[in-house]
């Protein structure tokens, strides 16, 4: 994983390398770009919490953060066609 200002970006035939989930947590037109004829995605993002959760600051960045990266995994999630295959596991009662 590479996070600005936490782990350094790498770099691998002349592009900078970043994680994902800091511009695009699924990246369905790259394989298809690629030309596969399947893409197989999960998506995974954090439930958010109870209201009764949101006491302090840390939880609500918290939750604004899983906001944003399940609204950029819907609009992905809008370019899977028919023949491609997501999986969305219950990750309900794990930690984030």
């Amino acid at each position: 994983m590479s996070v600005p200002r936490i782990f350094a970006p790498v770099e691998i035939d002349d592009r900078i390398l970043v994680d994902g989930g800091i511009a695009n947590n699924l990246p369905v037109e790259v394989a298809e770009e690629m030309g596969v004829d399947r893409v197989i995605a999960i998506g995974i993002t954090s439930p958010l919490p109870n209201p009764e959760q949101l006491d302090s600051v840390i939880p609500i960045i918290e939750q604004l953060t899983t906001l944003l990266t399940y609204n950029q995994m819907k609009a992905r999630f809008d370019l899977l066609d028919e023949s491609d295959v997501l999986i969305t596991p219950d990750l309900t009662g794990l930690p984030a």
